[in-house]
């Protein structure tokens, strides 16, 4: 971890340290090296013996701290010290059961992060990079996307990997423990929280069910109006298998639910085969319950059913 300069986040960088390390991890982290290593390597390395070793790194690991590398093949275990990201840093985030403060690291690595350069500069201003932000190549227009080479493409290393691990970034850790998204949702609607995020499932709801209603060969599933009703709406389209509506609607960049959604006995008891259920939340608006619409219409007619 970069040193910072600024004495609020030298503070949070000293909490960090001193809530992750004890003196001797302190001493033993000092001494690892930054690659894969044996246990009997690290053993002559740090003059101490294997076995008190092995259960020291293994009690680093736990906090993120040492990466303990198992090789199936052999049954062998290598370890190193985890760099800060990605590493340390998401790794003492994701665990719930090891015993660390949480939100009490969350608010020293938002504070160490936040508040001074260092950091951000260790990891992208300098020539050999830590760290890299991608395309989200899905944000992109078409006549833009031929100009993004591979090697800035995710999903070109995806298909070239040999192996794959996924995690969420120490920042979404860090907010997560923060209640960021608690806070988020109760500044909505000028701070009416839950109630303008249900007021306004409400009112798309309602618009769903009238225009979805207004098609001719299309049934609602479930109470015709918003009363005793959530932010979903199930329909069949008469002549079309669910599956294939959500195909079609697929197809036309409409995201929607097929199938039973865990209520087989309730589809069984009414001979409904499966439906397709549309759901709206506080991103969604009056533009996609137009393109829902319009989407099956065309499924209609492309099924000819119309």
């Amino acid at each position: 971890m970069v040193e910072p300069r600024d004495p609020a986040a030298r503070r949070a960088w000293r909490e960090i340290l001193e809530t992750l390390f004890t003196p001797d991890d302190a001493a033993l982290a000092s001494r690892l090296p930054v690659v894969p290593t044996a246990i009997a390597d690290l053993a002559r390395r740090t003059g101490i013996g294997a076995g008190d070793l092995r259960a020291q790194l293994e009690a680093m690991a736990g906090k993120g701290l040492v990466l303990d590398l198992h090789d199936p093949r052999t049954g062998a275990t290598t370890y190193m010290l985890a760099p800060p990201v990605v590493g340390f840093f998401e790794l003492s985030m994701m665990r719930l059961n090891d015993g660390l403060p949480k939100e009490r690291l969350a608010r020293a690595y938002e504070a160490y992060v936040a508040d001074d350069r260092a950091f951000d500069q260790a990891v992208s201003g300098v020539p050999t990079l830590i760290s890299r932000t991608l395309v989200q190549e899905t944000a992109l227009y078409d006549e833009l996307a031929s100009e993004v080479l591979d090697w800035e493409r995710a999903t070109s290393y995806v298909e070239n990997a040999d192996s794959l691990a996924v995690t969420n970034c120490f920042c979404r850790h860090v907010a997560t423990h923060l209640g960021a998204a608690c806070d988020y949702l109760g500044a909505l609607g000028g701070g009416a929280g839950m109630a303008a995020v249900a007021a306004h499932e409400h009112h798309l709801t309602g618009l769903a069910l009238e225009q979805l209603g207004e098609i001719p060969g299309v049934r609602i599933i479930g109470p015709a109006t918003t009363e005793a009703r959530g932010g979903a709406v199930s329909f069949v389209v008469d002549g079309i298998h669910p599956h294939d509506v959500g195909q079609v609607l697929d197809d036309r960049g409409v995201e929607v639910r097929v199938g039973h959604h865990c209520a087989w006995p309730l589809t069984r008891r009414y001979g409904v085969p499966a439906t397709t259920r549309a759901s709206f939340y506080l991103y969604n608006d009056d533009a996609d319950v137009a393109a829902l619409v319009s989407a099956v219409r065309h499924a209609q007619t492309f099924f000819q059913v119309a």
